[in-house]
Formats: C-alpha cells, structure tokens, sequence
C-alpha cells in the first residue's frame, strides 16, 4: 500500500518545514498505532509512506485495514497550538494478482495512488480492480507510463487518450 498525504505542501507552507516534520512524525505514530503487529510502515521520501500487510491474503481483510488507517489519519491533532487535518490518497496493489516482486508491487501501488488523487483524493483504490492493469496492457506499456505533469511542488496525473471520458 502507498499512501500520499494530501495537500502536504500547504501545511508546510502554512506552518513551516520544521513543524511539518513533527506533524509527518505524528503520521507516522498514527499509522503504527492503527496496523496489527507485524505490519509494515516505514516513510517512503516526502510524505509518503508504504504499508505491508504481510498476512492478508484476502481483500475484505485489507479493506477493514485500509479504513482502519484512514479513520485514524482523520482524526484532528495539534502541533503547537495549530490543529492539524491530514487526510491521505492511498493506492493499493495485492500480491500475486498485482505483481509478484516486491518492486512491481510499490509501482503499481504508486500508479494507484495517483489515480486515487485524481479522482478527488482522500479515498484509496485497488490497482487491479479499478482498471489501471487493463489500460496499462491495451495501451502494450510497460506499468509506468502514465504522464506525469510537475509543478508548484505538484504532481498531477495526465489522462491518457486511450482512458474512456478524458
């Protein structure tokens, strides 16, 4: 699982890189705290975090966790005296069905992410089961084409022609 948090850049700009350090080391106690023991979190670069759930094989069970993590993430907390709101963009990829390398899985779990940022954020999407594989191999792409467009510290998905209604 890859989760981005959303609008990240605006807490820095708001309250300062220094306390959205501490607000990322509070996201982090808060995914800790909402996955089982055993359960993998660790920071992935920016504000991103990955997740491994080593021992969920079933997706009803990865639901119940992912809903679990972003109920947590909801909840409102302070840094300084200054409330802090986090919600997050996750994207998800299972093994075998989404990849069988360790690798394959966080790109597919990123490309997820993204398309859950693009449509409308704070939500989570399987890779499998929302189309992304299917795009990827009509367009014959190697898994990580999609366009992306930098800017004003940004990244936003780019629809490609062969995406139905963009």
């Amino acid at each position: 699982m890859f989760i981005d948090l959303d609008s990240f850049k605006n807490i820095n700009d708001t309250i300062g890189h220094e306390m959205g350090d501490t607000v990322l080391q509070r996201v982090a106690e808060q995914l800790s705290v909402s996955v089982r023991r055993g359960d993998t979190v660790c920071r992935f670069g920016g504000d991103g975090f990955t997740v491994i759930f080593p021992n969920i094989t079933h997706r009803e069970d990865l639901i119940e966790a992912v809903e679990r993590i972003m109920s947590t993430l909801k909840k409102p907390f302070t840094v300084n005296q200054q409330l802090i709101e986090i919600t997050a963009s996750i994207g998800i990829a299972m093994y075998p069905q989404d990849g069988k390398k360790a690798e394959e899985l966080l790109k597919n779990a990123d490309l997820a992410m993204y398309v859950s940022k693009e449509r409308g954020r704070n939500r989570y999407i399987f890779f499998l089961l929302h189309g992304i594989a299917k795009n990827l191999r009509t367009n014959h792409s190697p898994p990580s084409p999609l366009p992306l467009k930098r800017g004003r510290g940004a990244l936003s998905l780019l629809p490609t022609p062969s995406e139905p209604g963009h």
